[in-house]
């Protein structure tokens, strides 16, 4: 048996905070104290309670490899634990976690997807400026960039900590659908009388957050975690 605490609260930052936390060692309920479990018992019992809980409804997906194991939440918040690992690598002087931020997008008009091709004069706005037409933004179907338009980019996010929780930089890493309205050219951008026409796109953005442990000292050695949140991972490419 293993005592799991769980607890909704309040802070400076707002409401509907949360956390939760396993005993890392069973639990004897004569008293008896607590016995040490080799890490991968440790590791079993996280992942087969997140398996469960799967099972119940109550979580979005459980999933772990070598050296971590995950737990994603109903509305996509997430918790990795990679404590095992650092169990069996005791040589190991320490390790960094970074994440790779990323939005992966589709376009989609009258239920198709829309190719490249298809985009090549679609752009995110149009304005008349100077006797002639002047559009910006041209759309692209497929890329990768973080949550404020730059190219993904790896930063640290921890070091040396046996579990941790983050709601994400993506907020809830999934796949979100909205209806978007652009401006297409069919012809000459310096013609005045060549004005670009409306179209309408469905687009279907996908975020995931890629974490890369990477080990120091001992034996080195890590590896990656990929997370696409609750709602689904649709259109993996």
């Amino acid at each position: 048996m293993y005592l799991r605490a769980m607890v909704d609260y309040t802070d400076g930052q707002g409401p509907g905070k949360n956390a939760d936390m396993m005993s890392r060692e069973p639990v004897q309920a004569n008293g008896g104290g607590s016995s040490s479990n080799p890490p991968q018992q440790q590791r079993a019992s996280f992942y087969d309670q997140c398996r469960s809980d799967l099972r119940a409804g109550l979580a979005a997906n459980c999933g772990k490899n070598s050296f971590a194991v995950y737990r994603v939440e109903l509305d996509g918040r997430y918790t990795i634990d990679w404590s095992a690992w650092g169990a069996d690598n005791p040589n190991v002087a320490g390790y960094t976690i970074n994440l790779n931020e990323s939005v992966y997008k589709t376009y989609h008009q009258g239920g198709v997807r829309v190719n490249d091709t298809a985009l090549a004069n679609v752009y995110e706005s149009c304005s008349f400026t100077d006797n002639r037409w002047k559009c910006e933004g041209r759309l692209k179907a497929n890329y990768r960039e973080d949550m404020n338009g730059r190219p993904t980019q790896s930063r640290v996010v921890g070091a040396n900590i046996d579990r941790t929780r983050w709601t994400s930089s993506l907020q809830a890493p999934g796949r979100w659908v909205s209806e978007r309205s652009y401006h297409q050219w069919s012809g000459d951008a310096t013609d005045p009388h060549n004005e670009p026409t409306t179209v309408n796109y469905t687009v279907k953005a996908t975020e995931m957050d890629l974490y890369h442990f990477i080990a120091h000292g001992g034996n080195g050695g890590g590896g990656s975690v990929l997370l696409d949140g609750a709602n689904g991972f649709g259109e993996r490419r």
